[in-house]
């Protein structure tokens, strides 16, 4: 059966891509998808049915579609690590909203307990749009929301959050874990402010595997630091090369002490050595809830900010001061 210039017109409406594309689009509607995904009437139930339906770097585009305003109708929900691995495929949420829990919604099951992460992003040159990855579960075992390995991607007006239930807080989880280079994060939310973190040394936004060139552009990063040496970010040795970018960030730590937090000593917890140790940049970005971008006993020297003046004994780099602001 032939797809109508009706259908043709709705899903133009629904996928909020904002481009043309070669590619097929794919509908999906986890609480009332029946179909084979060739239009919002006819659409598949899961993002896994979707993606296999693709073909990598012919730009298809899978359109998720939020059927009501609460989860229970919103949500596809995952029994294994969804991995997002064909390049040129992009998942766009729709209708898109605020950039604070999109009602296209991807999720752990309940009975999930198995040490890996909710979403991998392996392709490259992928968009996702408007989608909210939320990783809490009961089980001790997850890692963690979104990993990114693929490069040059676009995630944006996306929520990512890791460690959403109290079980989570385990050592070396993370809500976006980025070893990919050239990806860009625009208008996206990273973390959360609802579950206590500091138990393990975990972190929003973990740097691995020689990540460069990755831009964040207005996003805020959000933690609920219940250990003072918590932070925002960690950077393991030669885990960035060149220059991670910042842009207009916010990093908000929920530090409400009646409320059992603590103010962070700093927002970045990363290692200089290693060859090349790669800098990070920031450019118009603030803190709340921490004490210094990075405290000045064992900085690393590579956190670069150009809203801050050197401290005593600071180099400065291109008219812009080493980012070393706490005791």
């Amino acid at each position: 059966m032939g797809v109508s210039n009706f259908d043709v017109l709705q899903a133009n409406a629904y996928i909020g891509a904002n481009f043309d594309t070669q590619g097929n689009r794919i509908f999906v509607r986890p609480y009332l998808g029946t179909g084979q995904g060739d239009s919002p009437k006819s659409a598949l139930k899961t993002l896994a049915g979707a993606l296999a339906k693709c073909t990598a770097n012919r730009n298809d585009v899978v359109s998720m579609l939020a059927d009501h305003s609460t989860m229970d109708y919103t949500t596809d929900l995952q029994s294994a690590t969804l991995d997002w691995n064909l390049s040129g495929t992009h998942l766009i949420g729709s209708p898109p909203g605020s950039i604070f829990g999109s009602r296209c919604r991807i999720a752990f099951t309940d009975a999930y307990d198995a040490a890996s992460n909710l979403f991998t992003l392996s392709g490259h040159g992928c968009i996702l749009r408007n989608l909210l990855l939320f990783a809490g579960v009961a089980g001790t075992l997850p890692t963690g929301c979104m990993k990114v390995t693929g490069n040059r991607n676009l995630v944006e007006n996306c929520q990512i959050s890791g460690i959403g239930h109290d079980n989570n807080d385990i050592a070396n989880a993370y809500s976006l874990y980025l070893s990919g280079s050239e990806n860009t994060f625009r208008h996206c939310v990273i973390g959360l402010d609802t579950i206590s973190r500091g138990t393990g040394d975990n972190a929003e936004l973990v740097f691995a595997g020689g990540a460069t060139r990755n831009l964040f552009e207005d996003c805020i990063f959000l933690t609920f630091a219940a250990a003072n040496t918590h932070q925002f970010v960690k950077r393991a040795v030669s885990a960035t090369d060149r220059s991670n970018i910042f842009k207009r960030c916010q990093f908000i730590n929920f530090d409400w002490t009646a409320g059992g937090g603590v103010t962070m000593l700093e927002v970045f917890d990363v290692t200089a050595s290693g060859s090349p140790a790669g800098f990070i940049d920031l450019f118009g970005c603030s803190f709340a809830g921490a004490a210094a971008w990075e405290a000045s006993t064992g900085a690393s020297g590579i956190v670069r900010a150009d809203n801050v003046s050197a401290a005593a004994g600071s180099a400065t780099t291109g008219g812009r001061a080493l980012a070393v602001t706490g005791a």
